[in-house]
This record gives C-alpha cells, structure tokens and sequence, in this order.
C-alpha cells in the first residue's frame, strides 16, 4: 500500500564531489521516477571512500530533518561488488546506504531500529560503477512514491558493523584521536562533553590540557573568538564533542593533524 507524502523529501549525502555529473544525475533519475520528491544536499565533499566521515556526517545530521525524510547515503567502496544494499527504519524515518557499515553507528544510537534488506533491483542490471545512478536513486524514488520497505526488500537482523573510535580513560587521563576534519581545518575529536560529565564529575568543567603531537593546548572549552587570532582553542561543537580549532586559522595546518591523529586529554 502507497502512503507517500504530497512533498516527499530525500536527503542526500555522497562523496561523489560536484566536479562530475554524478550528483545531478542521482537528481535527475529520483525526480524522473517522483517528480514531487523535494531533494535536499546534506553533503557531496565527504572524503573518498571515507565511510567514517560519512557516518559522522549523518549521525550529527538527521536529528534536524522531519520525520518521514528518506536519507540516501553514497559512500561506497565496494559498488560493483556483492555487497549489500540495506536500510534503516528508525525515528520514523528511512536510511539507505551500502551495507558497508555505515548505517552502523545510527542502529547502535537509536533504539528498536529496524534494519533491512533492500533485494529490488531494477530490470536493467546494474552498472560496476554507478550504482547511485542505477540502485540508489530508483529506490529513493520508489520510497518517495509511497512504497514500503516490505515492498522492497526483507527485515535483517544485522548489518555490517563499523564502530567510530572511543577514546579510553585511565585514571585522570583520557586517550582519543582526530575523527573528523572539517572544511575550516577544525580538528574533531572522539572525547564527547558527556564523557567529561560522566567520567570526571569533581573536575568538569575546568582547563584541560590537550596533547597533539609535540603540542599542548590549554584552557576552558569555549568559543573560537576567546583566544586571539592564529591562537589555538577548544570548543564543544555541534556534534558535543571535543574539538581544536584555530581563530581564524587552520587547527590541521598547524598541528600537522588528520584523522586518526592520537590525541591526550588530562585536567589543569
């Protein structure tokens, strides 16, 4: 049975980049196959192949969208292969993506998260490349017109897992890396404000002392504009967790910081 929206709206995220028709060409075939679909770009930068940003990126995203988005993310290593196609009915909302682990992460953070199978594929088989184009983006339409995921696939009882780092405590230190890194050369870390909370109740909040190579930074987490231009700092950002930044700068030029980076977090 078809309930769909009169507006359905499809939220996309990839790391097709915008230099390529590939975006425009996921557009175009939803909007061939559901015309009222609205589309909306949550992000085509991600990294290649970088299923951990992805799953950052979606993770600090959906809570923002209404309920009944169908979220379609595209970061896939394995196109071509016989990985999986899967997807995740949580929060009275859809996800689809490669069965790669990425949807990992959001079935681990929501409760009774239904996973799924999707076993529809088109009549005209698949391309080895482009399966945004030739799986993806005829699924997001079908979801869009109205059909259920029982229409179009199987319930699951597992997906490929994919754990995004967690720093570990030992007495008053804790030990965690880089996890994410943004378009301003902000370094996010994997030490959530709640873990500080929680972790260390007598000492939270005062100055930490947060080692990144042969660095120090030192201070109270708090806005990018506290510390003087070219200085460096700590904020909790919108994700809630830890990040260092630069005012006005690069905290990875700096630091000579990437993902993974190790990083130390003590109090002062």
């Amino acid at each position: 049975m078809k309930t769909g929206h009169a507006h359905p709206l499809v939220a996309l995220l990839t790391d097709f980049g915008l230099r390529d028709n590939f975006v425009g060409v996921v557009k175009g075939v939803i909007l061939r196959d559901c015309p009222t679909a609205t589309l909306v770009d949550i992000t085509h930068s991600v990294p290649p192949q970088s299923i951990l940003h992805a799953a950052i990126c979606l993770k600090g995203a959906y809570l923002y969208f209404p309920a009944e988005t169908i979220f379609v993310a595209i970061v896939d290593p394995g196109v071509g292969t016989s990985r999986g196609i899967i997807a995740v009915r949580a929060n009275a909302m859809t996800f689809v993506a490669p069965d790669n682990g990425l949807l990992w992460p959001l079935v681990e953070a929501i409760p009774d998260a239904e996973m799924w199978e999707i076993t529809w594929r088109p009549e005209r088989r698949p391309g080895a490349t482009f399966h945004g184009r030739d799986v993806f983006a005829p699924v997001a339409a079908k979801l869009a017109r109205g059909e259920t995921l029982a229409d179009i696939g199987e319930r699951v009882e597992t997906i490929a897992r994919f754990e995004i780092p967690r720093p570990a405590c030992n007495g008053g230190t804790i030990r965690g890396e880089v996890i994410y890194v943004d378009n301003f050369g902000n370094l996010t870390t994997n030490v959530s404000r709640g873990l500080l909370e929680e972790k260390f109740p007598d000492e939270y909040p005062g100055a930490l002392c947060v080692k990144i190579g042969a660095d120090e930074v030192i201070g109270v987490p708090g806005a990018y504009a506290e510390v003087p231009a070219d200085e460096a700092a700590m904020v909790f950002n919108s994700f809630d967790l830890l990040e260092i930044a630069v005012n006005c700068g690069s905290a990875a030029r700096r630091f000579d910081a990437a993902v993974g980076m190790k990083i130390t977090v003590s109090f002062k």
